[in-house]
């Protein structure tokens, strides 16, 4: 989408995905937004170990202390272990097997409602893709200046794209910063969950 007169160039999709996942079970989330077709859509997806069940079945975890010290944690094998063996110059050639655990998905929510005129020209300004291509392959870091926090047990992650030369931008979303020095990412997100999310009952439940 691309604002000819204004020289700006809009994305045309955003979506935001978070993942939390605490021991044998999590959750996915997913919030679309399509600027076109003028539609926000979410869902959730409940993912989950399937060795969970027989997990008692397993050999103790084992730890191996590569050369350079860093320290990995694995499954010997077992009647019920899937994985692969590994044996190279950083583990000194001696053989471990680095066990895998099977994930299952679920989707529990799905939910989609269309966004009028009037929300979509107020949500623009916050996708001008000039505002991104600042972050583009920058990481966040915990000991930067403006850092005041990050999302405890959840991972987010920023995806945008736009009918342009401009390619696919993805940019992290587990820190806070503050008000000088907040991603746009971050500002988008906050937008849409203060001014659609929280006015709707179905989803304001969901969005954290």
């Amino acid at each position: 989408m691309k604002d000819i007169e204004e020289g700006k160039i809009y994305f045309t999709k955003v979506q935001f995905d978070s993942w939390l996942w605490r021991e044998f079970e999590g959750e996915e989330r997913t919030l679309l937004l399509d600027l076109v077709n003028k539609e926000l859509g979410y869902q959730v997806f409940k993912t989950f170990d399937k060795t969970s069940a027989i997990i008692d079945s397993y050999p103790a975890l084992e730890e191996f202390i590569f050369p350079d010290g860093t320290k990995i944690q694995y499954y010997p094998s077992g009647p019920h272990s899937s994985g692969v063996y590994m044996k190279n110059e950083k583990t000194n050639f001696k053989p471990i097997f680095l066990h895998e655990l099977p994930i299952g998905k679920k989707l529990i929510f799905s939910y989609g409602t269309e966004l009028t005129e009037y929300e979509i020209s107020l949500l623009k300004p916050y996708c001008d893709t000039n505002e991104f291509e600042k972050y583009r392959n920058r990481k966040m870091k915990p000991d930067e200046e403006g850092c005041i926090g990050y999302r405890d047990e959840i991972n987010m992650e920023f995806c945008g794209i736009s009918n342009s030369h401009l390619p696919i931008i993805k940019l992290p979303m587990d820190y806070y910063y503050d008000e000088k020095h907040i991603w746009p990412s971050e500002k988008l997100y906050r937008y849409v969950c203060e001014n659609i999310i929280s006015k709707n009952k179905i989803l304001r439940k969901y969005i954290k």
